[in-house]
């Protein structure tokens, strides 16, 4: 079974620690880059851990901000380092750093809470649906080399849910995403093995699955995920605002909040996928 991994808790204390000492010198993130030499964004980009850290640089920033205790400053440089050794590195090609963060995160993670409104999340995917999903999402020529790694992070990413101390996952659909048929030559096949598979996580007790009705009227129009992590930190990740994770306290209890109200309002799976998927409805799919 796979452990826990994942770089996003040396990440986060790294951003925080570092934002906390700029803040206790009065800087603003455009001083310290003026002060540094740096572009503007760069300080910016650091303390939201969009970007890691080189040792040079940190250095540089803890001199500026007065951090001069040594065991301080080489416990944040083995964080830093940590941040750097990306187990989603070799994904490079298809995932931006902003999603290897993310993933990061989501390795680490004790509990996730995830809305979904339009497609199955991809921890409850079939291959099916997720090659699918890929394919029907790809613009111009196919590559199917790169559509393969795709699949690959897709599947490497449900590994979670089989290891030794998986996360308590808490997963809200929107029904539509169950009325939508997985295309292909085999959709038939493919939609019932999909729904098989949402059955089964379902009965596991560390997932929860939930189907916001459509009676419940216009949900929220983007996907949500809230994780909580080992060493306390919570984020909130935004995947359609330009795949933004968000540390900040009070932005992540928004999220948290806005989950919280349509897990209220949803129903449990169970009592949603059988009168959808035993009357007919699949068999008239195209």
């Amino acid at each position: 079974m796979r452990e826990r991994h994942g770089p996003v808790e040396p990440r986060l204390s790294v951003c925080r620690q570092l934002r906390e000492a700029r803040e206790g010198t009065g800087h603003t993130q455009t001083a310290v880059a003026e002060l540094l030499g740096w572009g503007q964004a760069k300080v910016q980009r650091i303390e939201a851990g969009q970007v890691a850290v080189s040792t040079t640089d940190l250095r540089a920033m803890l001199d500026l901000y007065g951090v001069h205790d040594q065991e301080a400053r080489s416990q944040l440089e083995i964080s830093a380092r940590k941040v750097r050794r990306q187990p989603w590195g070799t994904y490079r090609d298809v995932l931006t750093p902003q999603e290897r963060t993310y993933l990061g995160g989501e390795g680490s993670a004790t509990r996730l809470r995830h809305y979904a409104p339009l497609l199955l999340p991809d921890l409850l995917r079939t291959e099916a649906y997720a090659w699918a999903a890929i394919t029907s999402f790809t613009i111009g020529p196919p590559d199917h080399r790169l559509m393969r790694r795709k699949l690959e992070v897709v599947l490497a990413r449900q590994e979670i849910l089989d290891r030794n101390d998986p996360p308590h996952l808490q997963i809200v659909l929107d029904e539509a995403a169950l009325h939508r048929p997985i295309a292909g030559t085999d959709g038939v096949t493919a939609t019932r093995a999909q729904m098989a598979r949402l059955r089964d996580l379902a009965r596991r007790d560390n997932i929860s699955l939930q189907v916001l009705p459509m009676r419940a009227g216009l949900p929220i129009d983007e996907p949500i995920t809230v994780l909580d992590l080992p060493n306390g930190e919570h984020v909130a990740y935004l995947p359609r605002r330009s795949r933004v994770t968000v540390t900040d306290r009070d932005q992540v209890d928004h999220y948290d909040h806005a989950f919280a109200g349509l897990a209220e309002a949803a129903i449990p799976l169970a009592a949603t996928v059988t009168p959808i998927f035993t009357t007919g409805q699949i068999e008239k799919t195209p």
